[in-house]
């Protein structure tokens, strides 16, 4: 019998699991408020690594390098790294994406614990690269447990996504309105390469930073993430308990974004003007994505019955 779990690393219990197969997505700098240098939050994804058993087997994402540079000093035996890298035991190749899904092949390398295998047309219901690193993830978990490939296809078809990542709340007028669950520049970068993808006329993000802690230190990161969309909107930070900031304020990021593009982006000073910025800002073929963890999706939610009240 196994158990799935999903790891919390926001708080280091990480290192009081023993996982007989760990599967690792990423290593980013992230939970700073907790581990205090992104130094001393890879030292905890070490011990995690370490903590795998002999016969037990480390599945990661080549991609990430961080990730990549501290599988390369783990002992441990066993170790699968899946990706769109060359060098990677499990590769995704002849990757197509569209509004229909991900469509991709498969090839397996020949290590200790895979045989030499290639898997033709695998398809996903769900778009972003980011979900076909994780579908290479489960197949590599499938193909360790001995899970029949046509099963895993099967299911990968009929598996929907979860609920807050880029989540279609409503279709107002050509304008797709999306609840998405990052808040993480990572996470945003993501999601905003997904949107591209759909090849809107224009990208338009409302973002409630989560947690001052993160703000202040990811800030440039967020900068340099959210300059890549075509509007922006940022509301008060979401403080999750945290203590305010008051240096680190919607007003001082709206400026300083707009310093290298005029009028690019603006505060969201009340979520009840949000139909009528949709009104003024957006039409027909362009998306608006409400990013953050707070209370934003409440406010996206909230949207479709607002703007069936607005008389246009």
């Amino acid at each position: 019998n196994w158990m799935v779990v999903e790891v919390d690393e926001s708080d280091g219990s990480l290192v009081n699991l023993f996982p007989k197969i760990a599967v690792i997505t990423n290593v980013n700098k992230e939970h700073i408020d907790f581990y205090k240098t992104y130094a001393n939050l890879k030292k905890y994804f070490f011990c995690f690594i370490n903590n795998i058993p002999f016969d037990g087997v480390a599945i990661y994402c080549r991609d990430n390098l961080d990730l990549k540079d501290l599988i390369s000093k783990s002992k441990k035996k066993n170790k699968i790294s899946y990706g769109f890298e060359k060098g990677s035991d499990v590769r995704a190749t002849n990757i197509l994406i569209n509004e229909k899904g991900s469509f991709f092949d498969i090839n397996i390398k020949k290590t200790n614990l895979l045989r030499k295998e290639t898997i033709k047309k695998v398809q996903l219901n769900i778009l972003g690269k980011h979900n076909i690193q994780n579908s290479l993830a489960a197949v590599t978990v499938a193909k360790i447990l001995n899970i029949n490939i046509n099963d895993l296809k099967n299911a990968f078809k009929k598996f929907g996504g979860v609920e807050r990542r880029f989540t279609l709340v409503c279709n107002f007028k050509g304008i797709k309105i999306i609840d998405d669950y990052a808040h993480h520049p990572e996470e945003i970068k993501a999601t905003l390469n997904l949107a591209r993808i759909l090849k809107p006329k224009k990208i338009i993000v409302i973002f409630q930073p989560h947690r001052f802690s993160r703000f202040k230190n990811l800030y440039f990161d967020f900068k340099k993430t959210l300059k890549k969309c075509d509007k922006l909107y940022v509301s008060d930070v979401y403080a999750a308990g945290e203590k305010k900031i008051n240096y680190f304020s919607k007003e001082r990021f709206v400026n300083e974004m707009n310093k290298n593009k005029k009028n690019f982006a603006k505060t969201l000073d009340n979520f009840n003007h949000l139909p009528k910025i949709i009104l003024n800002e957006a039409e027909r073929g362009d998306i608006v994505i409400f990013v953050g963890a707070g209370d934003i999706s409440k406010w996206v939610n909230d949207l479709p019955s607002k703007l069936k009240k607005l008389k246009i």
